[in-house]
């Protein structure tokens, strides 16, 4: 049985990684590149928990992602009761497991939480471009960190084991982006590219990638009629700029999702998961 100690008080050191979270979220420069992630609400907590034991879940990809690395854990009794096989077999030292009140922990993190459950972990290493697995999903310039984790939930539900974000884009561990992909990204193979279309030249010259890219322009056909050939990729691009000319006179294909009703405008992460069906349904026809 885990003997957890109580946080009274929010100016107690231990509860520092957790401070002020909403601010630190709209600070995007300063955490671009933090080596603290923030992992939010039990089920999402749950799945990190998961992914920090030896046996973690299946990814979709050939290989497991690498552990997780736990600094803190926050929970209410109940949460600590109902885990704890899970807490323990993640390897959670007593010295890393405290609870609080939900008050205390509202006033450190910034916002209301509905259950005071929290955790932070270290960012993991990011894959190198070698070890990316197709499909492959490319995010081009979307600073929006809800957007980018709602993205990688489908992503991973349609078969997509990779992700690559370019130096735009939002940091796919910021708190918000963890949260709405519902712990999703932790069995991805995340790499962040800082010269993207450098990246997807040499995977389309050397690796063979088969390069589309969604956008809706003259010469883009109806996503339903292309053959995705494997290895491939899938670029897509923010809402307001749309992707790079850079990137657009790489692609093989440029594809675009037929609408009606004289309406052109979706949710890039609604988007996204309608032209990740399409080409997964297409490519095993």
């Amino acid at each position: 049985m885990l003997a957890i100690e109580n946080i009274e008080k929010s100016d107690d050191k231990r509860l520092d990684d957790f401070r002020q979270l909403k601010t630190k979220q709209s600070d995007h420069t300063r955490h671009l590149y933090s080596s603290i992630v923030i992992v939010e609400s039990e089920a999402v907590v749950r799945q990190a928990l998961s992914h920090s034991s030896h046996d973690s879940v299946e990814t979709v990809g050939t290989e497991k992602p690498q552990r997780l690395s736990f600094r803190t854990l926050i929970a209410d009794a109940e949460f600590y009761r109902d885990n704890e096989q899970l807490i323990v077999h993640a390897g959670l030292r007593e010295d890393q497991c405290f609870s609080c009140t939900r008050d205390v922990l509202n006033e450190v993190v910034g916002f209301h939480m509905r259950r005071p459950v929290i955790a932070s972990i270290h960012q993991p290493a990011e894959y190198s471009l070698d070890e990316l697995r197709s499909p492959l999903l490319i995010l081009n310039g979307l600073s929006d960190s809800e957007n980018v984790g709602s993205i990688a939930r489908s992503a991973l539900a349609l078969g997509f084991s990779s992700l690559v974000t370019d130096a735009r884009c939002a940091n796919p561990w910021l708190r918000r982006s963890v949260r709405v992909s519902m712990g999703a990204l932790f069995s991805m193979h995340l790499h962040r590219s800082h010269t993207v279309s450098d990246d997807v030249r040499l995977l389309r010259d050397a690796h063979g990638f088969h390069i589309l890219v969604a956008e809706s322009m003259a010469q883009s056909v109806d996503i339903h009629t292309i053959q995705p050939r494997s290895p491939y990729a899938l670029i897509l691009g923010s809402e307001d700029q749309g992707v790079d000319k850079e990137l657009l006179d790489l692609a093989d294909e440029v594809v675009q999702i037929p609408m009606h009703n004289n309406w052109r405008s979706l949710n890039v992460a609604h988007a996204a998961a309608v032209a990740m069906y399409a080409l997964q349904h297409r490519l095993h026809v």
